[in-house]
């Protein structure tokens, strides 16, 4: 019987060649979508989940009231990790997660660099497995250095990076310090908030920070903060105890509620609401859950317009095949064979759709993944399996609706005779139809319209300078040392007759964060000079004594980016 309906339908496909052309490429063209936005949504809701203690690692953030003014601080006291493990038996673990711009010299070459110092529970909280490490605990030892594998491909090549020594700069006075490499992890997912090359141990904080300030200050904010807690530990009561650990710490300086200690649940970081986005630069920034739920509506809403398809192209060959019907049912064909007959043509056109969606979708995600800057990948999985049986399930039980229970309910008197004609509820319920479909159609074109428009405005938006004729030099140090490099910089460029002007800042757009000052220098160069090649030629080492003509970047990039280029 099953073979029977099968020969049938692919009778009917290969009969009806236009039809089904129609039909295979609004629903392929649908699953496409769905799948390519269906990878988006689910990256973005599966954020940092692939940890396995992630329903348990929370992170503090700190609400405080000062003269009046109100601050939500996601960057952290240096002491507040410390103090929650100290005081809490129920947080199992804590490490702080704080970026440095660094330089490291690899061949005579000086790089620059993003780090991250954190504690040795670091590893033992969040899962980025190592694949090569000289012990158990590699961030131990103050002079080691966990690299990523992109990282130690990077700086050593093919080479066995464990036990290499790199010569990195971490403070203000000493050159370079020799740094050990024992372990490399595997190199970080997408759905991932921690984007890190190199991993430092936390003590060499007291390299560039006082005592007072990593043990005393609970004003001077910079790291970001993650607490492990014990199983079975309810946050919110965890967190109703904080008052008084901040009473005994602060003291009488803040009222009650003026200085207020949270817990915000790792998985519901990335898609955060009413909290500010941290400014360490180690960390993805934070998506919007409303993204979400629209890019998903679109995705039903083209599925839908495809089903609605489906059917009323159904509807306009119900004549056609009515008489079959007819004939079948004078055969003695049963009416729930019938149907099972039309609800499987359905299922196995949406079957031959999502090959092809999947093949359109697997053609078309590196263009994808260039347009959003990521790195979504369409992987065998029991998930991904799931999914698209579902979908050939879902849409082949819906597209197949009308002409299963529609259809199969036609009398075989009236078809034979001639006399059958679609009117009544069944026309109105087609009008319906079309009228939704076009109906999601403009409000799909008009959206994307205005999408369009939005996008064309930011792109052309005069940003108040002349972006292609500025670049942006990254100094991972303020105060002081940054202004002398800053004039050293000047000194040397000034004679160059491509170069208009040389202004240095702490914080030039929006960039940095409290506690942490690096100087940026930002070049205009005539519009004449072509490219900044003309840049990595002159002797930019000789003028800086160590700082790397690479570092240079187009002032179009975010400014975010620019130790880490």
């Amino acid at each position: 019987m099953l073979k029977n309906y099968l020969l049938i339908a692919l009778r009917n496909f290969a009969r009806h060649k236009t039809y089904s052309a129609i039909n295979l490429g609004g629903l392929g063209i649908a699953v496409t979508v769905c799948i390519l936005i269906g990878l988006f949504v689910r990256q973005e809701w599966t954020f940092d989940g692939f940890h396995a203690k992630a329903e348990r690692i929370y992170r503090p953030w700190v609400y405080e009231k000062y003269r009046g003014e109100e601050f939500i601080d996601i960057n952290t006291p240096h002491p507040l990790a410390t103090t929650l493990k100290a005081t809490y038996p129920e947080v199992e673990a804590a490490t702080h997660y704080m970026s440095i711009s660094t330089t490291v010299k690899k061949d005579g070459e000086v790089l620059s660099e993003q780090m991250f110092m954190v504690d040795p529970d670091f590893l033992r909280m969040f899962d980025f497995p190592l694949v090569q490490s000289a012990g158990p605990n590699p961030l131990d030892e103050p002079a080691s250095v966990v690299v990523t594998e992109e990282t130690a491909r990077k700086y050593f090549g093919t080479e066995n990076p464990i036990g290499r020594v790199l010569q990195i700069r971490i403070d203000r006075d000493t050159l370079t310090l020799p740094f050990t490499v024992t372990a490399v992890a595997r190199n970080w997912p997408e759905n991932n908030s921690f984007r890190f090359g190199f991993l430092l141990p936390y003590s060499n904080a007291r390299r560039i920070r006082s005592e007072k300030v990593l043990t005393g200050s609970w004003f001077s904010i910079e790291p970001d903060s993650y607490v492990l807690l014990r199983e079975g530990t309810d946050a919110a009561r965890l967190q109703a105890r904080f008052p008084q650990m901040v009473k005994t710490v602060l003291g009488e300086k803040y009222k009650p509620g003026e200085y207020v200690v949270n817990l915000q649940a790792l998985t519901g970081i990335h898609l955060r609401r009413g909290l500010p986005q941290t400014e360490s630069t180690g960390t993805v920034d934070e998506g919007n859950a409303s993204y979400s739920y629209i890019l998903a509506t679109i995705a039903v809403f083209i599925l839908v317009i495809a089903c609605i398809n489906f059917m009323t192209l159904a509807i306009g060959r119900s004549a056609s095949r009515a008489r079959e019907v007819g004939v079948r049912k004078v055969m003695g064909a049963l009416r729930r064979q019938l149907i099972g007959q039309f609800w499987g043509e359905a299922i196995l056109m949406t079957a031959l759709a999502v090959v092809v969606g999947v093949a359109a979708a697997l053609l078309l995600l590196p263009r994808f993944n260039q347009l959003i800057d990521t790195r979504l990948t369409l992987q065998v999985e029991l998930f991904t399996i799931m999914l698209l049986l579902g979908v050939v399930a879902v849409v082949g039980l819906l597209a197949g609706s009308y002409p299963a229970l529609v259809l199969s309910g036609f009398r075989p008197v009236e078809v034979l005779k001639g006399k059958l004609s679609v009117k009544g509820d069944t026309s109105l319920f087609r009008r319906s139809l079309v009228v939704i479909q076009f109906g999601l159609s403009v409000f799909l074109i008009v959206g994307t319209l205005v999408m369009n428009q939005q996008l064309n405005y930011i792109r052309n938006k005069s940003l108040g300078y002349r972006v292609g004729q500025t670049v942006v030099v990254a100094v991972p140090h303020g105060g002081a040392e940054g202004r002398q490099i800053a004039e050293r910089f000047r000194n040397a460029l000034q004679s160059r007759k491509e170069v208009e002007h040389i202004s240095a800042s702490a914080f030039p757009f929006a960039a940095g964060n409290w506690g942490q000052a690096v100087t940026r220098i930002r070049i205009k160069y005539t519009a004449n000079s072509g490219s900044t090649t003309w840049m990595n030629t002159f002797c930019l080492p000789s003028a800086l004594n160590w700082w790397p003509a690479a570092t240079l970047i187009p002032a179009t990039r975010p400014i975010s980016s620019a130790a880490t280029s």
